[in-house]
């Protein structure tokens, strides 16, 4: 049995990262899918989601809706969280679903409502890292993001814009452009996100 304490971060993002591996390839089987139908409607390449299946590579989030909107499931399923026949959801202080980023440069993340089905919003709580991933990668969806930077200093890069902001400030933008962020000065920061999906119509 695996040696951890139960509010161990690193044992915890472990077991999520574990569970979507497993997950994702069930879906995709299930859907009777190949890596390549996969990487053709999820917009990903098929090396990138052939390492995901295997462990090696973790999804950021604008990845993970990019796969579950392929596999037409929502982001919580991919990491085997149930949904509830509910129309109210409630999560307490510190029961968000803390997901791994695809770099390991501290960046943190807490989906919120993860067990509200057929959402049109998906809200989480981002802790950015201090610097940008190293090369040019950009996320990029469809839909709209949110941003409001509940402590520390954020910075936010556009292809032809940057936007730094502090707590209590916040930031509305159409998803489709490339952006990242990362948090300003040694303070941790974190910041409350909401992704707008786009129409299903």
């Amino acid at each position: 049995m695996t040696q951890c304490v139960q509010k161990d971060t690193s044992c915890q993002l472990m077991v999520v990262s574990v569970r979507m591996t497993i997950r994702i390839k069930l879906l995709r089987h299930q859907h009777r899918l190949s890596l390549d139908q996969l990487a053709q409607q999820s917009g990903l390449t098929k090396s990138y989601l052939s390492k995901v299946e295997r462990g090696i590579a973790n999804p950021s989030i604008s990845a993970s809706m990019r796969i579950a909107d392929a596999l037409s499931v929502e982001v919580s399923e991919l990491f085997g969280t149930p949904v509830e026949e509910d129309m109210i959801c409630v999560v307490k202080d510190g029961d968000g679903l803390s997901v791994p980023s695809d770099e390991s440069d501290g960046r943190l993340i807490d989906i919120l409502a993860s067990a509200m089905p057929d959402k049109d919003m998906q809200p989480f709580v981002l802790t950015p890292p201090p610097e940008f991933a190293d090369g040019p990668q950009q996320h990029e969806h469809p839909g709209e993001e949110f941003v409001y930077v509940l402590a520390g200093q954020i910075e936010i890069a556009f292809p032809e814009r940057v936007v730094s902001l502090t707590q209590g400030e916040s930031v509305y933008f159409r998803a489709h452009i490339p952006h990242r962020i990362r948090r300003l000065g040694a303070q941790q920061a974190k910041a409350l996100v909401v992704i707008a999906a786009a129409s299903r119509s």
